[in-house]
């Protein structure tokens, strides 16, 4: 399935989907997740991107593995990392809601270089994180949503730091 789908990767939204430099951007609203039997747009980009399930079920493909998605769950995904998600049923769609944060802004922080490699730290971060199993780094990436949605004047450097000191 992930052979047949490679053809379609795309980078998106690189580095986010704002044109004016922005550190983060949160979806306005939730979103729902795509009914499909295939994964036809796997994809990656340059930027972070956690997301929580509000509402349904789904399935996540990152990197040739598959996780469940449902309710309260966390999705992390770094920059580079190959993926889709969408709903397992055309009735009750998955629904999630995403930040995505601008990795060179994460890099400055943690790396010598804003053009480093994704620091190892994003690469440990389970892509699909059940509160019940993952607590404290569920409630951290939540906590960073939080920040971001909240948006005053320091939101940004307070979510990159979270992230970075995750």
């Amino acid at each position: 399935m992930q052979k047949r789908a490679s053809r379609h990767y795309d980078n998106i939204f690189a580095p986010l989907p704002t044109d004016d430099g922005a550190t983060f951007y949160i979806d306005e609203k939730d979103i729902a997740l795509p009914f499909s039997e295939d994964f036809p747009t796997m994809h990656y980009h340059d930027r972070y991107e956690i997301g929580i399930c509000r509402h349904g079920e789904g399935l996540f493909l990152s990197e040739g593995e598959f996780f469940s998605v449902s309710k309260n769950d966390i999705i992390f995904v770094p920059p580079g990392c190959r993926h889709y998600s969408r709903s397992l049923s055309p009735d009750s769609r998955c629904i999630c809601r995403f930040l995505y944060i601008n990795s060179k802004k994460v890099n400055e922080l943690v790396c010598a270089s804003a053009d480093a490699q994704t620091p190892q730290f994003a690469r440990s971060i389970p892509t699909v994180l059940r509160p019940v199993e993952y607590p404290a780094q569920s409630q951290s990436l939540r906590a960073i949503m939080d920040i971001c949605t909240v948006q005053k004047s320091n939101s940004d450097k307070l979510a990159v730091l979270k992230l970075a000191s995750f």
